[in-house]
């Protein structure tokens, strides 16, 4: 192996590292491959690509309680052989960015809705929406994800009046009825920290009036709720 990049990496993971050297197996299927970090928990990278010149995984997650700001090196097992690895250090961030607020936090189950995701001011890259991958998970099914399309990004205010914004624009296109977790990775940085950022997809019915009218029809009804839509044909009853 004669490159590697990058360091430091992501605690939380995700992190794609590029091994670059000779004579590595031209395809993931048919090989096996063995990657782990010394620390404590064995940290794991699972190859996700591979050519005779490169080799490419991507990091599990660290331990926040014991891996920030430490130091690593990367067993490395191809086909049960070890290639040498031991001249390549890894550090971990000692900072992990945030995701902080999502506008709207509650959408339709059935409409399309543009989805606002503010950073972190500090967040240390240029914006660029092909670098970011958006994903909303059931948080009582994690094996359903809806993945969101990335519209645009953009930056308002200024880091000298203290009001700077990064955010990010993007598609959610309805899903069954329940809370998600959103999930944000970006290319170079990996996962952001999203812990409490929730969205709610549901609608509700909260009120319906009047609540008598005529046996013969043609009252008129209004009800109030959430998550309707703005065209009649959004919301048939």
């Amino acid at each position: 192996m004669a490159e590697v990049d990058p360091t430091p990496l992501n605690i939380l993971g995700y992190d794609n590292i590029t091994f670059t050297g000779e004579n590595f197996p031209y395809e993931i299927e048919g090989n096996t491959f063995e990657l782990e970090f010394n620390n404590q928990d064995a940290t794991k990278c699972e190859a996700v690509e591979t050519s005779t010149s490169s080799l490419v995984c991507l990091t599990k997650a660290f331990n926040p309680n014991f891996d920030v700001d430490q130091t690593y090196v990367m067993t490395v097992k191809i086909n049960g052989l070890t290639v040498d690895a031991s001249a390549i250090q890894w550090k971990t961030k000692a900072d992990v960015q945030a995701s902080s607020l999502i506008e709207p936090n509650s959408v339709s189950p059935v409409l399309k809705t543009p989805i606002e995701i503010t950073l972190d001011p500090l967040f240390p890259y240029d914006l660029v929406a092909t670098d970011f991958s958006v994903n909303a998970t059931d948080v009582s099914n994690d094996l359903y994800i809806r993945y969101l399309n990335v519209l645009s990004v953009r930056t308002e205010g200024s880091v000298e009046d203290g009001n700077e914004k990064k955010i990010i624009r993007c598609m959610f296109g309805g899903a069954y009825t329940g809370m998600f977790q959103m999930s944000i990775r970006h290319r170079n940085y990996g996962l952001l920290d999203t812990t409490n950022m929730l969205l709610d997809v549901s609608s509700k019915v909260t009120a319906v009036s009047p609540t008598s009218g005529s046996i013969h029809g043609g009252t008129l009804l209004t009800i109030t709720g959430t998550n309707f839509g703005t065209e009649k044909t959004d919301n048939p009853v």
